[in-house]
């Protein structure tokens, strides 16, 4: 009974010669066999030199355009962050782990004490506390008044898709992932190595149900920042939602050992061990899931779960 609804909720939550030999002919003097390979051998000289000047220069050209874009996404980053003081981006990163932890009343309290910080980045953080307090109308409309003053930045697009996804609006949903990867893919012009914008990008493909994508995208943004567990972890969310479930446990187990406090991990790797007939550690997974997160959207599928288990 709980493999059937598991699998219900699941399907809701619902990456090859030929070597060519020429002998002149036998009654070819050795004096015009030579003077022969030497007049064939200069033009093929020539044309190897003339091959190799544009081999170099199309590299070169590849170079500067590389340069050219992870400029551009440097500079669309510093716009995106602008006039953040360290106390700001660190305030700013903590808030971020209490969200991720559903520690949703103190993240409102530091929300709150924000200073120094532009307007759309504290649109943003309060449009994410609403969210987790289930207040879809503030959430919505923080969210849209960050992407407003963060017009370069796919994350406001990526935190409202959330949002709309979960006030059951699957078209608005579908419309912020869309414009989260559009935002996302123009910080990515060819060559670019931006982390924030490749993670935005994987998110979104995956909410999109664009699987392959999304692995591809999330696994470069893994190599651009190595160790970033919340990276890790929507590796592991979308193994789960490919039903690779030993590779999910596995991704996941990396992401808790990164950080404990993602309280997500702990329910999809619940999700994903008890499809792999792990009742035990589905059962610890998702008690200490409704633990830290009881009020979260998912909290009654865990509770239904682990009274059917």
């Amino acid at each position: 009974m709980w493999e059937t609804k598991l699998t219900r909720i699941l399907n809701i939550a619902l990456a090859t010669g030929l070597a060519l030999a020429v002998a002149l002919p036998a009654y070819v003097s050795h004096a015009e066999a030579t003077q022969a390979e030497t007049d064939d051998t200069k033009p093929k000289k020539q044309q190897k030199t003339a091959e190799e000047k544009e081999q170099a220069a199309q590299e070169k050209a590849a170079r500067k355009k590389k340069r050219a874009a992870k400029q551009a996404a440097t500079e669309a980053a510093t716009s995106a962050g602008e006039s953040l003081s360290p106390a700001a981006t660190r305030a700013l990163e903590q808030i971020d782990r209490r969200l991720a932890a559903w520690n949703t009343a103190d993240a409102k309290r530091m929300v709150g004490d924000l200073a120094d910080v532009p307007a759309g980045r504290k649109a943003l953080a309060q449009g994410r506390v609403a969210q987790q307090e289930q207040d879809w109308a503030t959430a919505r409309t923080e969210l849209q008044r960050a992407a407003a003053a963060l017009a370069d930045d796919p994350a406001p697009y990526v935190h409202l898709g959330e949002t709309l996804l979960l006030a059951e609006d699957a078209s608005g949903a579908r419309q912020a992932f869309s414009r989260a990867a559009e935002l996302a893919q123009a910080r990515l012009a060819p060559g670019a190595g931006d982390a924030e914008a490749l993670y935005s990008l994987g998110v979104s493909q995956q909410r999109l149900q664009r699987y392959d994508e999304a692995w591809t995208t999330l696994s470069r943004a893994r190599q651009e920042s190595p160790g970033n567990a919340m990276v890790v972890y929507q590796l592991g969310v979308t193994r789960a939602f490919q039903e690779r479930w030993s590779e999910a446990i596995t991704l996941l187990d990396e992401a808790i050992a990164l950080d404990s406090g993602i309280a997500y991990a702990y329910y999809y790797r619940g999700l994903s061990e008890g499809r792999a007939g792990r009742k035990d550690r589905l059962v610890n997974d998702l008690n200490r899931f409704l633990a830290m997160a009881p009020h979260s959207p998912d909290a009654a599928k865990a509770r239904k779960i682990l009274e059917s288990v």
